[in-house]
């Protein structure tokens, strides 16, 4: 078996896990069922299996989100660069400008505790100190090697 081969047997896995929460109207924005699944006649034992229903949704949720994401192509390998707005941003191949704002996603080498560069998704973020990667706050992101998926 392949990474590959594991890859192709969560994809239908994704499918029904997203029907699955479209089927029961959640969203974690809300946290919550839809009024469409309907409550059971003991009340303290529908709380119970609502709470955990919604502990497991949510975790579906984020299950099918980062299996989309992984689904899409890497596109290149840039330099992530400081702007003179003060942002960052690399130039593509065709020397076209990308930058990022607060929550945009990438993927960066970054040198683990063992000092090997691996691949990790992040976000960038921003905060007084000026813009960082998120889970990488000391580490400066001018001169890294990032991609996008899209």
């Amino acid at each position: 078996m392949t990474i590959q081969d594991v890859f192709d047997r969560l994809r239908p896995i994704r499918h029904a896990a997203s029907q699955l929460l479209r089927d029961t109207g959640y969203h974690s924005d809300d946290g919550s069922l839809s009024y469409d699944v309907h409550p059971l006649r003991d009340v303290y034992e529908d709380g119970f299996l609502r709470e955990n229903a919604e502990e497991i949704l949510d975790q579906l949720e984020e299950i099918c989100d980062t299996l989309s994401y992984l689904d899409k192509p890497c596109h290149g390998e840039y330099v992530l660069e400081r702007l003179p707005n003060d942002r960052y941003g690399y130039f593509d191949d065709n020397m076209s400008l990308h930058t990022f704002t607060c929550g945009d996603p990438l993927e960066a080498k970054i040198c683990d505790r063992y000092g090997k560069r691996r691949w990790v998704s992040t976000t960038v973020e921003h905060d007084s100190g000026g813009y960082f990667l998120r889970g990488f706050h000391n580490t400066d992101p001018d001169g890294l090697t990032i991609r996008e998926r899209w």
